[in-house]
């Protein structure tokens, strides 16, 4: 059994009015951390500053995601609830929010491991053998493969989703 306290906590426009505020100082954040990504990444660190840049881009989006573009609602303990960001007022279907949301998780895992298994080669191991860069190679095509696949199995739950 449900009980109304009569708390703002528990309106549906509490968590919009502080997440999009929290969007409002998350963006500059984001854009200064990219500068110092860009621009003021040591020498030894070289190597290692495409795939943080990357993983720093997958990390803003979902954050940015979640507060701003596709604001959750959720009401639990039932898996229910509804969007009230950016992109509902725009008029983007929910199915396609979750399928954003669902594909950016998947696709942020990729950068994640790449970036701390080229940090640990870059600061540890020195410059690798050429053995090591193909293992490397196959180990991030195998991480790229398994995201799509992950993605793409969420496309049926999307069609059923339209159905109903």
């Amino acid at each position: 059994m449900c009980i109304w306290r009569n708390s703002t906590y528990e309106f549906e426009t509490f968590a919009p009015s502080i997440l999009h505020k929290l969007a409002v100082i998350e963006v500059p954040t984001h854009s200064l951390a990219a500068f110092v990504i860009l621009f003021k990444t040591p020498s030894k660190m070289k190597s290692v500053k495409w795939m943080m840049f990357i993983m720093h881009i997958c990390g803003a989006y979902l954050d940015l995601f979640l507060s701003a573009l596709s604001t959750q609602f959720f009401i639990l303990p039932a898996a229910a609830g509804n969007s009230q960001g950016l992109l509902t007022f725009l008029g983007m279907p929910v199915k396609w929010q979750a399928y954003m949301f669902i594909s950016g998780i998947c696709l942020t895992g990729v950068p994640i491991l790449g970036f701390f298994e080229s940090r640990y080669t870059a600061l540890v191991k020195g410059k690798g053998n050429s053995l090591f860069k193909c293992k490397k190679r196959c180990f991030r095509v195998f991480l790229k493969r398994y995201s799509i696949t992950l993605i793409s199995s969420f496309m049926p739950l999307i069609s059923l989703y339209s159905l109903v």
